[in-house]
This record gives structure tokens, C-alpha cells and sequence, in this order.
């Protein structure tokens, strides 16, 4: 679970290599908004970005974790409620946004996330 959060959130900050621009922190934080997972069905929970800065990680069996993110110099950072940092993330956007790349910039761990229907709350604040 730690690896998909950490790959979703460093996923969500880097522009895409095809792209010709560099994305400023504000634009990385609107096209991250949304729910994402790790397959297209997003049948192995989501992890969902809303645009007031908080997220959450929805497990298939309804349990949840909720969390703070920001995004800086390009990089994705969040907090857990209980206090645990995340590991900060580099993100890159491929798909036309329909899929989000993160990459933990010590170690290269990181995955593919898909970006799913949104659930009630993922554009606000998660419910």
C-alpha cells in the first residue's frame, strides 16, 4: 500500500516528457485532482487527490486512510493524518492526464496509476 501512495503521489507532480512545456506547481496540483489507481478498473483501491489538498486511500474492503499533500518545485509531498510523512515523489502525466507516473527520486521505486471515475468527494473534500 505505502509503494502504491508513494508512486501515485510522485506520479502526480512531473510533467510528461512529450510535453513541451514545464508545468508550473499550481497546474501539476489542478491535473492531479481526481482518483487514480492501479489498474483501469481501479478495483485495488484508489488513491484520490482533492483540490483543498487533502487525499485519501480507498481500500476495496471500504477501510480508508486520509492524508495532506502538496506539490513544490515539481515534487508531490504528503502527510498521513497520524503524522507519518510520505516519501516525496517526482510525477509525470501520460494519456492525455489518463495516466499518472510516480517515481521516488532516491530509489526509482514507483508505478503506473490510472485515473478512475471519481468518487464522491475527490474533486472536494474526500467524504
Amino acid at each position: 500500500m505505502g509503494r502504491m501512495v508513494l508512486a501515485a503521489l510522485a506520479a502526480a507532480l512531473l510533467p510528461s516528457a512529450a510535453g513541451a512545456f514545464v508545468a508550473t506547481d499550481g497546474e501539476l496540483g489542478q491535473r492531479i485532482v481526481g482518483a487514480w489507481g492501479e489498474t483501469p478498473a481501479c478495483d485495488s483501491g484508489t488513491l484520490a487527490f482533492a483540490g483543498d489538498g487533502t487525499f485519501s486511500f480507498s481500500y476495496p474492503s471500504g477501510s480508508r486512510m486520509t492524508g495532506t499533500w502538496s506539490i513544490a518545485g515539481g515534487v508531490l509531498s504528503g502527510t498521513w493524518d497520524n503524522g507519518n510523512p510520505q516519501p516525496d515523489a517526482s510525477i509525470a502525466f501520460g494519456d492525455g492526464d489518463a495516466t499518472l507516473t510516480m517515481t521516488d527520486p532516491g530509489s526509482d521505486a514507483g508505478g503506473t496509476y490510472h485515473r478512475c471515475d471519481d468518487p464522491p468527494g475527490a474533486k472536494g473534500t474526500p467524504s
